[in-house]
């Protein structure tokens, strides 16, 4: 067996995490667990070190306890390379004369009177969240202070024009010019994510500012609850320069606006590079047809896909030959359609995430959740059959949306020569009406805990569906039966 030390960097991080609870609130108790690791070897002393200082109040805990002038305080705060500042504004009169010199990863998930301290030429990875309410001074000496920026999130929960009463308020706010120079300075950016109550007009205004040379370099783009204006043709066009990207997503569309999506598939389609693409809203119609038309190899190294829409968009997705498509997740806002079929293509398939429904309804009222409706779907034998064909994959989901999936021909032998198909499957999550609900669970426990290493797993967590309160003892024989099985492995 490998002793600790023989041990990859990764799982000798993971133990170490244990060693406390909460990391961000550290007792007197985890604080002396820390001490002993600490003085192991270099690795130990730096992990260990960005667990204890890894919140600006457990090193000021400190401070006020040992009572450190600035040059103790300067002492530790070089031992620094990572810090969740959740508020800097009790400290910042403390801090403000101090060098995070060793900084690599900022993380501000609160109200911050300035970040001047933290802008080092080591720092990496920033993280805006909560608010974003830096001034125009402070935004310029960001991008003068840290040239090797590789990673950049700005997600407020909070309207980035403001500040709380106890922050003095913010007399110099951006402007999207300022906003469009600072990406402008971003050489070295690798992964850019934009949203949540950023103002519109700033999500244009980086994107348009971004060199040419600095967008061949983006792997990775994420933009989150963002307005239908905030993506306009000449922001779009930076995606002709993103040679690199691997990842894109739009998610979260709390707004319930639709984004110029078509606009942004133009200019995806014939990315080489594109490994993993999220699309939150809905693809409706031709949408997906107009823009592959014409193209030899859309997508063609596609390995992730998650949309959703009506039946047409998505088959026009799934008619493309995505045979590097190994995750898919999909929700068919279309109950009229059998989509099923039309994944069969996709053989190197091992996640499938596939939810069907109706977006627009009126909500179950209580006892009513399986009650028949005039918009339930009911699978069909060409569906399952198409399933069984992705022999590779490990995990299924199949769950409804507002509405009920029913099944009410699947006998107990055709459910156990199903799943005998899926000879890797490790997780499996089915919503779905049917007969002989106690047949199916014992077949699970059967197959995946008493056996598990034909799987090549451990025993499963079996969690079963709630009784249906609607279900009565005067059921009929032929009247379908409410299963809903939910079987997650436990991973090592």
């Amino acid at each position: 067996m490998a002793t600790f030390s023989q041990l990859p960097r990764e799982i000798q991080q993971a133990i170490l995490d244990h060693l406390v609870v909460d990391k961000g609130y550290l007792t007197q108790t985890d604080r002396k667990n820390l001490l002993a690791p600490m003085r192991v070897n270099s690795f130990w002393f730096n992990h260990t070190s960005d667990i204890l200082w890894n919140n600006l109040s457990n090193l000021e805990s400190t401070f006020a306890q040992m009572g450190f002038d600035d040059d103790r305080r300067q002492l530790y705060v070089n031992k620094i390379r990572i810090l969740n500042l959740h508020t800097a504004r009790i400290y910042f009169d403390l801090i403000e004369h101090l060098k995070f010199q060793s900084l690599t990863c900022l993380k501000l998930r609160g109200d911050h009177m300035g970040i001047l301290p933290f802008l080092q030429p080591n720092l990496k990875t920033l993280h805006f969240h909560s608010s974003f309410a830096l001034t125009r001074h402070e935004l310029r000496q960001l991008a003068v202070s840290c040239p090797n920026l590789r990673e950049l999130q700005i997600l407020p929960l909070a309207a980035s024009n403001s500040r709380t009463l106890i922050v003095k308020p913010n007399s110099d706010p951006i402007d999207p010019g300022t906003f469009s120079a600072f990406f402008g300075s971003c050489k070295n950016l690798k992964s850019l994510t934009l949203g949540k109550k950023l103002p519109s007009f700033l999500i244009p205004a980086a994107l348009t500012g971004l060199h040419p040379l600095s967008a061949a370099q983006l792997e990775e783009i994420v933009l989150s609850n963002i307005e239908p204006e905030a993506l306009s043709q000449e922001s779009c066009k930076i995606l002709e320069s993103c040679t690199s990207l691997r990842k894109f997503e739009i998610r979260d569309n709390y707004t319930g606006s639709p984004v110029p999506v078509a606009m942004v598939l133009k200019h995806l389609t014939t990315m080489a590079s594109l490994q993993h693409l999220r699309l939150d809203h809905d693809l409706v119609g031709d949408v997906v047809e107009n823009c592959i038309r014409g193209h030899s190899a859309p997508f063609r190294n596609l390995q992730s896909l998650a949309v959703k829409g009506d039946m047409l968009s998505i088959s026009s997705f799934l008619s493309l030959s995505m045979q590097s498509l190994t995750r898919l997740q999909l929700v068919v806002e279309d109950h009229a359609h059998h989509i099923c079929p039309s994944l069969a293509r996709l053989q190197n398939l091992t996640y499938l995430n596939l939810v069907i429904g109706i977006k627009h309804h009126d909500s179950f009222t209580d006892g009513a959740r399986f009650k028949p409706q005039p918009h339930d779907w009911q699978a069909i034998s060409e569906d399952m059959q198409a399933l069984s064909t992705l022999s590779k994959l490990r995990s299924i989901s199949i769950r409804p949306m507002n509405i009920n999936l029913t099944a009410p021909w699947m006998t107990d032998g055709y459910f156990s020569t199903w799943t005998n198909r899926f000879p890797n499957l490790r997780d499996l999550e089915l919503d779905i009406e049917c007969f002989s609900e106690s047949y199916i669970r014992d077949f699970i426990i059967r197959k995946f805990i008493k056996n598990p290493s034909t799987v090549g797993m451990k025993p499963l967590q079996l969690e079963a569906g709630e009784e249906d309160p609607w279900r009565r003892s005067d059921l009929g024989p032929d009247q379908p039966r409410v299963t809903q099985v939910h079987a997650q492995a436990a991973d090592l």
